[in-house]
């Protein structure tokens, strides 16, 4: 008996050995790694994809231009092109307004009760900053990826004591480069009022840098030529020579000139790099641009993606598994930036949040008036991979059928589960999966397939 145990183990080890050299190893996924209904095939676009769909062009350029230009111009969207936006504003009127914001309720910073007399420390920060009644808009460029925040702080303020990682008064990320409207100071000088393409917040002083005018502001952050980061993330090589271009963290979408400058940077040839503009700050936090490089190595490419499915599904699949973080804290992405850096690649502005986007100048079939059998067919027939699915709350992007169910990969924050009590309990996943919706509950017992309201194609007419 042991005899041919070993035997069979040595069998064993051959077979693993050869399907190794063969790089067709079998993945032996274990129960916790995918969801339930998912296989390790569906974690690749072409499970999703016929040939003769994944490299049809679904728009082109001018075609995308178009559309964020319907969508900049409908005011629903909340999409702000900064160029067109005022250059003076009331000062005065503004620190007065957001210096009389209401104290939110039930928030915890380490898991106590936020004291009143910390919002009123914020609230003397705001109204003790210089203003007048008469102010120039100064034109900011973010340096380092940030998020905006409804109040100016620091800390993280959570909901829950036992959740401190949940910040609901964070509204949006802005990427390195990134064009901002910046209005005024907090009187500690650490946090400034800015406002992007998408909403306004505050954010730390340190992170944006004012430009001399606004057509250079304009001109640095819209380049002819340019890279898009084209990876979840990717982070730049460690450097002494510059330490500002030292392991910077480039985000999925961001967006940097291209310069045709071969030679010597940060004391390195440029041999197989991308020679890049990087946005920096003086002592006096006035934009300076400096070049920097990029290895021909990182997942990068030179101007937009062209949009195809098979190119949507391959940007979306690249940040399976990567953590959820409300209004882009914690270096991440909540379900609506995740889906908003994906399609950024190929230069579609969408707008922030679900809600928003379920207003972009572009087809958006409601599916909560269907039938059963009509919405059934609407999934196996009409809707494409890479459409954005949404139910209240939360949005996701579309994959396709399979056996009987209809998948989709998002960012989700919580899901429903059978944990043995008598009623369905919410389980943090906070992660970017890939789900069956019909497979999938909310709290109420209801799957997601059932709570499903909006579907955007955002490459179809209305």
């Amino acid at each position: 008996m042991k005899l041919k145990m070993q035997k069979k183990r040595i069998i064993a080890l051959f077979v693993v050995a050869i399907l190794t050299a063969m790089n067709c190893m079998p993945v032996l996924a274990a129960s916790n790694v995918n969801m339930a209904g998912v296989n390790n095939g569906m974690l690749n676009s072409d499970y999703w994809l016929d040939d003769w769909e994944r490299n049809t062009l679904l728009m082109n350029a001018g075609q995308i231009v178009a559309l964020n230009q319907k969508n900049y111009a409908f005011a629903p969207t909340n999409l702000t092109e900064l160029f067109l936006e005022p250059d003076v504003f009331d000062g005065d009127s503004l620190k007065s307004s957001l210096g009389g914001f209401k104290n939110p309720a039930k928030l915890y910073l380490n898991g106590q009760p936020v004291a009143a007399s910390y919002y009123e420390n914020i609230r003397r920060n705001i109204l003790g900053a210089k203003t007048a009644s008469l102010m120039q808009v100064q034109y900011g460029i973010i340096v380092n990826r940030t998020v905006m925040k409804d109040l100016p702080y620091a800390d993280m303020l959570s909901d829950d004591p036992s959740d401190p990682e949940w910040d609901n008064l964070v509204s949006s990320a802005i990427f390195v480069n990134d064009p901002v409207l910046c209005y005024f100071t907090t009187a500690d000088g650490k946090f400034t009022y800015v406002k992007s393409e998408l909403c306004s917040g505050w954010i730390p002083t340190a992170d944006v840098a004012i430009c001399a005018d606004k057509n250079s502001w304009y001109m640095n952050t819209h380049p002819a030529a340019f890279l898009v980061v084209t990876g979840d993330k990717i982070v730049t090589e460690a450097s002494t020579a510059n330490v500002s271009h030292s392991q910077v963290n480039l985000h999925m979408g961001t967006k940097l000139e291209l310069l045709n400058t071969p030679g010597m940077v940060d004391g390195r040839l440029s041999f197989y790099n991308y020679v890049v503009a990087l946005p920096g700050r003086d002592a006096n936090g006035n934009y300076i641009k400096s070049e920097a490089l990029i290895p021909v190595s990182r997942d990068v490419n030179v101007g937009y993606l062209p949009l195809t499915s098979q190119n949507l599904l391959n940007q979306a699949f690249k940040s399976l598994g990567n953590r959820y973080g409300w209004g882009g804290s914690l270096d991440s992405q909540d379900c609506s930036s995740y889906i908003r850096e994906v399609y950024s690649c190929f230069g579609l502005s969408l707008p922030r949040n679900t809600t928003w986007q379920a207003l972009m100048r572009c087809r958006v079939v409601d599916v909560s008036s269907m039938t059963a059998t009509e919405k059934e067919v609407f999934f196996k027939a009409y809707c494409p991979a890479g459409a954005i699915v949404q139910f209240p709350g939360h949005e996701m992007m579309y994959l396709g059928e399979s056996n009987g169910d209809f998948y989709t990969i998002n960012d989700v924050s919580s899901i429903a589960a059978d944990l043995g009590n008598p009623s369905l309990s919410v389980v943090k996943a906070r992660s970017v999966v890939v789900n069956g919706m019909k497979s999938t509950l909310r709290k109420n017992g209801s799957s997601w397939y059932d709570n499903v309201n909006k579907v955007i194609i955002p490459w179809m007419e209305p």
